[in-house]
């Protein structure tokens, strides 16, 4: 078997900017959630999640940007 080939430069930092999307999009979902009051532990959990991925994500971006 043959191991994949590592993602150039441009696709990395597309992949992390659509984590980072993604992530923004988890924290709004978490706090409309949180605010209508529907399922409060569903909302903290996607929160939490999203809180985590985006300041990874920002921090991988940021990395990938001064290299």
């Amino acid at each position: 078997m043959t191991s994949p080939e590592p993602l150039s430069p441009g696709r990395y930092r597309a992949a992390l900017i659509l984590g980072l999307v993604l992530a923004l999009a988890c924290l709004v979902i978490g706090v409309v959630v949180v605010v209508l009051n529907l399922n409060p532990l569903f909302g903290w959990f996607f929160l939490a999640v999203g809180a985590i991925v985006t300041v990874l994500s920002i921090v991988q971006l940021y990395r990938s940007n001064r290299s």
